[in-house]
């Protein structure tokens, strides 16, 4: 009978098999890179389209409504219970011992409910909610999807009532801007990504925030002045922004510049809320959000 050499076996030598575990290695080293950026790239357009999709509901909602968009925040200075995505739940029985001002909010109940598409609902942000399954962090302005809205010039008219009136910030918080009055809404500003900065268990974190403020305050009528605190979130790739304009066209805007004086959480310095992606784009003052 004739004996197979060892030298002539079948199979692989250790060396042989070390090389190949090494290029697969090294295959693996290259493509998860590349799959990691094509999974965010994805995720932005999702958010892209769900932004959209939230700007042209309002629109809709101007149309059937004296042409005047969704109010941010109607009464923010009285019960703080309503806001463009939606409004507290009254059920004690949901939050026990919590005043109803700090009761969740349930973005069933939405002025924008009837246009949001057939599922009549805020698709959230795949970004920020996959962060926000994360960190396991939840927040007071839960339920809009991670976007923010211009409560200052679209959502509310808190340049075009004197401030010294008693009534003033029930009168600017209780009427947003009218469809005609827009002349450049593809250069107004009406959603963002957002979030809000704050300290939790010694870590710097994002939660919702459902508002995405302009570079200076704006306070009555004149010019706005000094710095306000951010609220944009360039969560995307490249440190990129999603925007909705209020013609409802969405593009996205990179990062240029963040606060000197994040007063919103106090001890966030303004190094830590540029690290967590939260700023502004454009330029320093309020051109791109004043309704114009």
């Amino acid at each position: 009978m004739k004996r197979t050499s060892p030298a002539h076996a079948c199979g692989f030598t250790l060396i042989e098999l070390l090389v190949v575990v090494s290029i697969i290695g090294l295959l693996i080293g290259i493509l998860l890179p590349a799959l990691g950026k094509a999974r965010r790239t994805a995720q932005a357009m999702v958010c892209s389209s769900n932004i959209r999709g939230i700007a042209e509901s309002n629109i809709n909602y101007a149309h059937d409504n004296a042409m005047r968009f969704v109010l941010a925040q109607a009464d923010v200075s009285t019960t703080n219970l309503h806001r463009w995505h939606g409004v507290r739940n009254a059920n004690p029985q949901t939050t026990p011992g919590l005043p109803q001002s700090d009761y969740v909010f349930d973005p069933g109940r939405s002025p924008l409910l009837n246009y949001l598409g057939p599922d009549g609902k805020i698709k959230a942000c795949p970004t920020f909610e996959n962060y926000l399954k994360n960190s396991g962090m939840t927040s007071y302005e839960q339920g809009n999807g991670g976007y923010g809205y211009n409560a200052t010039y679209v959502g509310g008219r808190l340049d075009f009532f004197d401030s010294a009136d008693v009534n003033y910030m029930d009168e600017a918080y209780g009427t947003s801007i009218s469809l005609d009055h827009l002349l450049h809404a593809s250069a107004t500003v009406m959603f963002t990504d957002a979030g809000f900065a704050t300290i939790s268990g010694g870590q710097n974190v994002v939660i919702e925030y459902s508002f995405c403020e302009a570079p200076l305050f704006q306070w009555g009528q004149g010019a706005p002045s000094g710095q306000a605190s951010p609220s944009i979130a360039f969560r995307h790739e490249s440190g990129k922004a999603n925007v909705a304009w209020a013609d409802g066209h969405v593009d996205a805007q990179k990062w240029a510049f963040s606060s000197d004086d994040y007063s919103f959480a106090g001890t966030v310095s303004t190094a830590d809320v540029q690290a967590l992606g939260i700023g502004w784009f454009g330029p320093n003052d309020n051109s791109l959000f004043v309704a114009h």
